[in-house]
């Protein structure tokens, strides 16, 4: 598949390690296959609501039903997911796990100044949410970091001379500017 970035995340990344964190999460979502899985789960319940429909036994409650019990919840487990497997990609890119808290903290200011982020999401809740409560995101994030920077360790992030790739990278912008 594909992956693309649109340029007004780049601020909200911060930096390198940040737009490491988006590509690896959004990479994650790849690897671990949740487009098939969600198209895979969601074929026999939405067989089961439309054969409701059909017979004229639903008012609609199997969708509200459906979305609040099954989509959303499996949703932001999704999520939650691609968070732990692209913190590890990008740990194993070389790129610093730790950052990935400040994304998520440049995040929750940006929706704060544009009016509190999503109306449906209640503050640090989530329940109406396809997506985890940003201070839930954070504090996840927080209790994964150990075992990305073991990942990242056992990576050969350092170059020969003792500088990480992102310092090498730094000083091949600035000498190709």
């Amino acid at each position: 598949g594909k992956i693309f970035v649109f340029t007004g995340i780049l601020p909200v990344a911060g930096n390198d390690d940040g737009l490491a964190t988006v590509l690896g999460h959004e990479i994650a979502h790849q690897v671990e296959r949740h487009v098939a899985e969600k198209a895979s789960s969601m074929k026999v319940f939405t067989a089961l609501v439309l054969l409701l429909e059909i017979l004229g036994l639903d008012i609609g409650l199997s969708r509200i039903g459906l979305t609040l019990l099954m989509t959303l919840p499996n949703s932001r487990k999704v999520e939650s997911e691609a968070d732990n497997v692209g913190l590890r990609l990008m740990a194993q890119a070389c790129y610093d796990p730790r950052q990935s808290v400040g994304l998520w903290e440049r995040m929750s200011e940006l929706e704060k100044q544009k009016g509190g982020g999503s109306w449906l999401s209640f503050g640090s809740s989530d329940f109406l949410s396809t997506h985890p409560a940003n201070a839930k995101r954070i504090a996840t994030l927080q209790q994964w970091i150990p075992a990305a920077l073991q990942v990242r360790a056992g990576a050969s992030c350092s170059m020969a001379d003792g500088q990480s790739v992102g310092d090498y990278y730094q000083s091949f912008k600035t000498i190709g500017m």
